[in-house]
């Protein structure tokens, strides 16, 4: 009896290191001597996780697993009764700190796909509009081409009229050189600003392939993201799965624990009253010696 006694205080001890940082969210470990301490961490922790106070939790969502655990720990906490396999109330707390790790990775995942998504948006925003810039460019260039044709059938037609009258007075010939001059000067500049045209329309099709790109790379970063997700999915549901069918068990090893403690407890009191007995009778006898005597 007094060697499970120290059995039992040497994991009570170790429960209390496992279960540091859950209740005060410190470094140091919650003082847990007696069974009478235990039931009241085992109380502070069910309450703290029924109003959701438990620290590092704020931004969680309510964890299914941890849902299916709370109605024990509350159950137990009202019959005041003791976890018997401190071991198991370790496993317990172990599993439900990975069921929360698990989740905030699913909102570390979430925040990712967000942020990929809006990139996408903003990359096809801005792909309509080089689309759009691309539709008036090539609008433009339609237009300054009739010009174009236009200002050289009038220059033909100056030109043609300028042989016409070749026997006009001089200075009417030098007005019409230096008219020439300027159209040709003219026709320079047009030539030079159709060069810078072309430059532009060339770089902005780089701009447009290089967008055409770095879209084609986002939607396929997406594709992995979504299939990295799939697959964390899969693995969560698997390890929620296993982590219910080992509570189940828990539970029915608790249940037999139970039943064998209630079993040794009464064969204990029947030795009580056995010893009691025996006490008695020989407190008798020596009653009757000392008489004797």
């Amino acid at each position: 009896m007094c060697q499970s006694t120290a059995d039992m205080d040497e994991i009570i001890e170790v429960c209390g290191l496992e279960a540091r940082g859950l209740t005060e969210g410190s470094s140091s470990p919650p003082v847990i001597e007696t069974q009478e301490n235990v039931h009241e961490f085992v109380g502070l922790v069910s309450v703290e996780e029924q109003r959701g106070e438990t620290p590092g939790r704020e931004d969680l969502t309510p964890d299914p697993l941890e849902m299916e655990l709370n109605p024990s720990i509350e159950k137990t906490q009202d019959q005041k009764t003791f976890v018997r396999s401190p071991h198991q109330f370790i496993q317990m707390l172990l599993k439900l700190e990975e069921s929360r790790s698990m989740q905030k990775q699913v909102k570390v995942l979430q925040k990712q796909q967000n942020q990929v998504l809006k990139e996408k948006i903003h990359l096809q925003s801005e792909h309509s509009k080089a689309e759009e810039n691309a539709q008036r460019f090539r609008e433009y260039e339609e237009r300054r081409k009739e010009a174009m044709v236009h200002f050289q059938i009038t220059l033909n037609e100056i030109e043609a009229q300028m042989e016409q009258h070749n026997s006009h007075n001089t200075k009417l010939r030098q007005e019409n050189m230096e008219l020439a001059e300027k159209l040709k000067k003219l026709i320079k500049q047009y030539e030079l600003r159709e060069e810078h045209t072309d430059n532009m329309f060339k770089h902005k099709e780089l701009q447009q392939q290089l967008m055409d790109d770095k879209l084609q790379r986002t939607a396929e970063l997406m594709r992995k993201v979504e299939e990295k997700q799939q697959r964390e999915r899969e693995f969560l549901l698997k390890n929620a799965t296993e982590s219910r069918h080992k509570c189940e068990m828990m539970k029915e090893q608790e249940h037999q624990l139970k039943q064998q403690l209630t079993l040794y407890m009464d064969k204990f009191e029947e030795f009580q009253t056995t010893l009691a007995k025996s006490n008695e009778v020989f407190t008798t006898f020596r009653q009757e010696m000392e008489k004797v005597s």
